[in-house]
């Protein structure tokens, strides 16, 4: 299994899926347009199961900023 990592190249998700393993998409800080922009590619890699990581927001945080570096 390929955890869902940020920065992790959509190919490398798609070639471990494609070679009987479980990839992982990290997409916890991007938006809903980025995040289906990274999937279009996986899609294209293979037709096995992929997977796409989200982390939920703590309790009171309203948003994460772009960097990644922690709840706003």
């Amino acid at each position: 299994m390929l955890a869902g990592m940020g920065g992790v190249a959509d190919r490398l998700v798609g070639d471990v899926s494609e070679a009987g393993g479980f990839g992982c998409l990290g997409a916890s800080v991007m938006s809903t347009d980025e995040m289906v922009e990274q999937m279009r590619p996986v899609r294209r890699a293979t037709d096995k199961l992929f997977g796409v990581d989200l982390l939920p927001l703590e309790d009171g945080v309203r948003s994460w900023p772009p960097d990644g570096r922690g709840p706003a």
